[in-house]
């Protein structure tokens, strides 16, 4: 019986070591990959040929897919060294087709139109259905992050929106932010009036109560603008832990990640009920204060996450 691998195109061939991959691992062997690979993913024989086939396509403009899905692997460089998801090879980022699931490609994506505009759209749609709201817009004034520390495979990550791959700012995050403003800034007590009707009452009261005001994600209104970062923690193993003291001769650790910057972005906030109504405005202040004051997402104490003040 002729074997399905005889049957192949010489030119597949191989290829279908990367099918092999799943059968390699049960077996508890490494498998080998060629050099002149053509695709930097550890996918089965069919699946990499349709990636093969796509990956000149625009159809994948979902940054979020980009990021946690398409990031590209080798198991080791040409001298034998094991190399990390993290630190794949420059020279293999220029020659991998898809170069926005790296950082350095990732920096280079610019969003499109029309995904914003559907954004938006459906934002608007969301908005409509409260009779009480108000909403802004405002600038980073230099970068930001939101879930630097999420799990990701690059070991830092962004919050991008499931469906549409764009930046974002959670609700739960602004919340927390404007809050912090009224009770750090402002000094107002856990169980102030106000701070219970638009935060609602404090976590372990009893009855707990919801407060009124609901407060959206963030969204984009211009084209994203990317920006690669990198932090260098000089004592990794005190930081972790260790036993040994921070000391001159330990290596630094660079770490990339990605940021946002020179991006506006729309916010609201909105009465849950009629009840809340008024206070709406308060709440509005409580977060572009906060925004400007406190900033938001990872790294403010280096300069992140501050937006222009609204006048």
């Amino acid at each position: 019986m002729t074997s399905r691998r005889a049957m192949m195109p010489q030119q597949h061939r191989k290829q279908s070591q990367y099918g092999q991959w799943g059968t390699h691992q049960a077996r508890g062997e490494q498998p080998t990959h060629p050099k002149d690979w053509q695709t930097p993913f550890p996918l089965p024989y069919n699946t990499a040929n349709f990636v093969l086939k796509h990956q000149h396509d625009k159809d994948t403009q979902n940054l979020g897919l980009w990021l946690e899905r398409f990031v590209t692997w080798r198991d080791q460089d040409d001298r034998g060294r094991d190399t990390s998801l993290s630190r794949t090879r420059k020279a293999d980022r220029r020659e991998s087709p898809m170069l926005k699931p790296t950082r350095d490609g990732l920096v280079e994506w610019q969003g499109e139109a029309d995904l914003r505009a559907g954004l938006r759209k459906r934002w608007g749609y969301m908005l409509s259905t409260y009779a009480h709201l108000e909403h802004f817009s405002t600038f980073p004034e230099w970068r930001f992050v939101v879930g630097l520390g999420g799990a990701n495979v690059l070991e830092t990550s962004m919050t991008l929106h499931r469906l549409y791959g764009l930046p974002i700012i959670p609700g739960s995050a602004l919340k927390g932010l404007a809050r912090a403003y009224a009770e750090m800034v402002l000094g107002k007590a856990p169980d102030d009036p106000e701070v219970v009707a638009v935060f609602g009452k404090p976590p372990g009261s009893t009855p707990l109560e919801t407060g009124e005001i609901i407060f959206f994600d963030a969204i984009p209104i211009t084209s994203p603008k990317f920006k690669l970062d990198v932090m260098t923690p000089h004592f990794q193993k005190y930081y972790q832990g260790s036993s040994d003291p921070p000391a001159d001769w330990q290596d630094p650790n660079p770490i990339h990640f990605l940021t946002v910057e020179k991006t506006q972005f729309l916010f609201a906030v909105a009465a849950r009920r009629e009840a809340g109504k008024d206070y709406v405005g308060q709440a509005k202040t409580w977060l572009e204060k906060g925004l400007a004051e406190l900033g938001i997402g990872a790294k403010t104490a280096a300069g992140y996450g501050y937006f222009e003040e609204v006048r």
